[in-house]
């Protein structure tokens, strides 16, 4: 039965998943996992007790599977965020360094001065 092919349930999944996304910006999640459940419950009606198990079972693997696929893309985003934000700590930490080099040779030039004026004036 079409019904049981895990190819068909993977179809349905990928929908489901699409709805659901669509649900979470629409901030109608509610309404849809009833809906949802209204409707896997009419498609599994007809089906014997083993053959529904068999089919929730195929349909939890599968909305499953989407859900690492989507745990893996965010992980490799907040990877990507981790980088830029290493690169802007690093380019930061340059700047810091800079104006602190910056700084150190302001107050020996200063110093300098005030050594050959004071020189220049008290050694008379």
């Amino acid at each position: 039965m079409e019904l049981l092919e895990r190819k068909y349930i993977r179809e349905l999944a990928k929908q489901h998943d699409l709805r659901i996304n669509e649900a979470i910006s629409n901030n109608t999640i509610p309404q849809l996992m009833l809906d949802l459940d209204d409707e896997l419950k009419d498609l599994t009606k007809e089906l014997s007790e083993d053959d529904a198990e068999k089919f929730e079972q195929f349909y939890s693997e599968e909305m499953n599977a989407l859900s690492s696929i989507l745990e893996l893309e965010t992980s490799k985003k907040l990877l990507e965020v981790a980088q830029i934000e290493a690169k802007t700590a690093e380019v930061e930490l340059n700047q810091a360094q800079e104006e602190s080099e910056i700084k150190i040779i302001g107050y020996v030039v200063a110093f300098a001065i005030i050594f050959f004026v004071g020189l220049f004036i008290f050694g008379k």
